[in-house]
């Protein structure tokens, strides 16, 4: 099953130089897996996550409070 894994990386937009938006990719593997890249890439350019934001948990956990009946992403993180 293909999975699609987006990165943002806005830490590393000032490095850069230039915002060119989101990228996108087309990833074989987990959710898991593709967080695990993205996880060790960023770590991988010097940088330091100090935070993990589970968005994908947080809206289809609050989604009913505001109407919404469609799930938006199956998983979704923030780094």
């Amino acid at each position: 099953m293909k999975h699609l894994a987006i990165a943002a990386l806005l830490a590393a937009l000032p490095v850069a130089g230039q915002a060119e938006g989101p990228v996108t990719t087309q990833y074989d593997g987990t959710f898991d897996d593709a967080t695990f890249a993205v996880e060790s890439a960023i770590v991988g350019q010097g940088l330091v996550i100090d935070h993990v934001s589970h968005v994908g948990e947080m809206l289809a956990r609050t989604g009913g409070d505001v109407g919404s009946s469609k799930e938006i992403f199956k998983a979704a993180d923030v780094f």
